[in-house]
């Protein structure tokens, strides 16, 4: 019995050292047991480091922390389902990184509960990639808003007034101001402007060309 159960304890060590994913496995305080050689490379852990006592909390942005507690804490107690969710992360140096994370409740060979078994995959690339997107559609949003504005609108005032808010409404900006100056050596004076932060123009000085 002893040896059939090291043999299993064997085979299933080896399926989770080839998988495509990085794999832990955490008790039920989120203390990490076991750390496969893909998640040792995923949060820059060297093969050398001992990874004893540490908890998956230690690669996880602080202020993510809560979230993923509550995360974890559902899992374990049954009233959460096991979906991949997407959270700030760190390597083993600091260095931050976007991961999804899956948790799924760990029961031992008596049937019982004793922890989390943990997948993570680096969403960077992907992450970077969706916030590209993002920008770009909220450029387009700019561009079509003000021009539909450009149409109906002839008041010089009004034309100024409205991109500042199409800007900061349709680029999601705290702040968009048009400033004119009178010369080429003067100061330039905010002539337009919306958003949330308007202390801005109150709170910095706007420099002449030749400063």
């Amino acid at each position: 019995m002893e040896e059939r159960l090291l043999e299993s304890e064997e085979y299933y060590k080896t399926l989770v050292e080839t998988s495509s994913e990085a794999v832990l496995t955490a008790d039920t305080h989120g203390t990490i047991m076991f750390i496969s050689y893909l998640a040792r490379f995923v949060f820059g852990i060297s093969p050398e480091h001992d990874t004893s006592g540490i908890t998956i909390l230690n690669w996880i942005d602080p202020e993510e922390h809560e979230r993923a507690m509550g995360r974890m804490h559902g899992i374990l107690s049954g009233y959460s389902q096991e979906e991949a969710g997407e959270y700030r992360l760190q390597k083993n140096d600091g260095t931050p990184f976007w991961g999804e994370l899956s948790f799924t409740p760990l029961i031992n060979t008596k049937g019982t509960l004793s922890g989390l078994f943990i997948k993570c995959r680096n969403v960077t690339e992907r992450k970077r990639a969706e916030d590209e997107i993002i920008r770009v559609n909220r450029v387009y949003s700019v561009i079509s808003q003000i021009n539909q504005m450009i149409v109906r609108t002839r008041a010089e005032d009004t034309l100024l007034s409205e991109a500042c808010r199409i800007t900061a409404k349709y680029g999601k900006f705290n702040l968009t101001w048009i400033g004119m100056r009178e010369n080429d050596d003067g100061p330039v004076t905010p002539v337009a402007w919306s958003g949330s932060d308007e202390r801005f123009l109150t709170k910095n000085r706007l420099v002449s060309a030749g400063e």
